[in-house]
C-alpha cells in the first residue's frame, strides 16, 4: 500500500513539475527550434527513427583534443523528465568541458515522457533501441567522434534503458553508468552478448526507487504510465549490481574499496576482457544525480561525490 501512495504521489508531482517547471515534462522547443547545423555549444536536433521523429539536445565542444577523434557521453533523462532536465540535474556539461567531449541528450516518447525499458510495455511506442542507434549513426556522420569512445549513462527509467541497450546493443558503447535505475526481473535476466564496464550510483533513503527494491503481487493494480514498475517485482540496487556483474563475468564477491562521508563504493574485478563494475552506495542520498543540481521533493542530493564526474574518470580508464 506505501509502494502505491508514494507511486500515486510521484504522478501528482510530475504532474505539477510539468506545470511548474521547465525541466519537466516534453520539452517543446525540440520541435520549435531544431536545427541541422552541428555547430559548437548547444544545438538542439531532430531525427526520423522508424518513422517516427525525435528529439535529442547536443553539446559540442569547440575542437577535438586527439587525433582520434572526440568522445561521446548520451545521458538519458527520466520518467517525466526531458533533455533540459537531464542536462541540468547530472551537470554533465561542466564535467565534461574539460575533457572536450559530445554531450547527447536525447528525449523520450509518450506522455509523460519516458523510456521503452521494458520490452512489449509500451504497445505501439517507438523503438528506442534503434532511436540511440540512429542516433549514433548520424552522429558519426556529422562529426569526428572517436567510436572506441562511446558511453552511455541514464537517470532513472534512463537508467533502466541503458541496462537494455547494454543487452540489446553493447557492442556500441565503450562503458556505462547509471544513477537510481529501477531494475526489474525482466531487466535483469536479459541476455548480453558482450562485456560492457558499468559504474552505478543510488540513494538509500531513495523515495521513488527503494534502494532494497520491493516485491509486487500478482494482483497489484497496474494502471497508469508507471504500471510496468508497478507490476514486476523491482531488485535491490545491492543485488542487481550483483547480477549485472555476474553477467560481465566479474569474480564475485565484490571489494569494498572506500567507506566514508557517506558514500560505500564496491568493485567487482576480474570481469571478461579485464572491464570492471563499480557501485556506489548514497547514504541518506534521494531520487537524485549525486553532484547535481537538487531535484525538488525526491531527496537529498550528495555533495560528497559527483556522479558525473566519476563516471568520466572511470568511462576513461575503461576505454575499448
Amino acid at each position: 500500500m506505501l509502494r502505491r501512495v508514494l507511486i500515486v504521489l510521484f504522478i501528482v508531482l510530475v504532474v505539477l513539475g510539468f506545470i511548474l517547471f521547465r525541466n519537466i515534462g516534453p520539452t517543446f522547443a525540440c520541435s520549435l527550434r531544431a536545427t541541422s547545423k552541428f555547430q559548437p555549444g548547444l544545438s538542439l536536433h531532430t531525427i526520423t527513427s522508424g518513422g517516427t521523429r525525435r528529439c535529442y539536445w547536443l553539446v559540442v565542444p569547440e575542437s577535438s583534443s586527439g587525433s582520434n577523434g572526440m568522445a561521446v557521453v548520451f545521458s538519458l533523462h527520466g520518467f517525466a523528465s526531458n533533455p533540459r532536465g537531464q542536462r541540468s540535474y547530472s551537470q554533465w556539461d561542466r564535467a565534461a568541458a574539460p575533457h572536450q567531449a559530445v554531450l547527447v541528450y536525447p528525449q523520450g516518447s509518450g506522455f509523460p515522457l519516458r523510456w521503452n525499458a521494458l520490452p512489449g510495455a509500451y504497445p505501439g511506442s517507438p523503438d528506442d533501441v534503434l532511436f540511440i542507434k540512429d542516433l549514433l549513426v548520424e552522429l558519426e556522420a556529422a562529426l569526428p567522434i572517436d567510436p572506441e569512445r562511446v558511453y552511455l549513462t541514464g537517470f532513472s527509467n534512463g537508467g533502466s534503458m541503458t541496462l537494455r541497450l547494454l543487452c540489446e546493443a553493447g557492442e556500441l558503447f565503450a562503458a556505462a553508468g547509471t544513477v537510481s535505475t529501477p531494475v526489474t526481473e525482466s531487466i535483469a535476466a536479459c541476455t548480453m552478448d558482450h562485456a560492457v564496464p558499468l559504474i552505478a550510483f543510488h540513494g538509500t533513503d531513495d523515495p521513488v526507487v527503494d534502494y532494497e527494491g520491493w516485491v509486487v503481487d500478482a494482483s497489484t493494480p497496474g494502471d497508469g504510465p508507471a504500471r510496468p514498475f508497478q507490476r514486476e517485482t523491482v531488485l535491490g540496487f545491492e543485488t542487481w549490481t550483483r547480477i549485472w556483474a555476474e553477467k560481465n563475468g566479474c569474480k564475485l564477491p565484490s571489494e569494498i574499496l572506500s567507506e566514508g562521508e557517506g558514500v560505500i563504493e564496491r568493485r567487482y574485478r576480474g570481469c571478461v576482457g579485464g572491464t570492471m563494475l563499480e557501485a556506489f552506495t548514497i547514504s541518506s542520498g534521494g531520487h537524485t544525480w549525486p553532484g547535481g543540481r537538487p531535484i525538488p521533493f525526491v531527496g537529498m542530493t550528495s555533495k560528497a561525490i559527483s556522479a558525473s564526474e566519476t563516471m568520466w574518470e572511470f568511462f576513461e580508464s575503461q576505454a575499448r
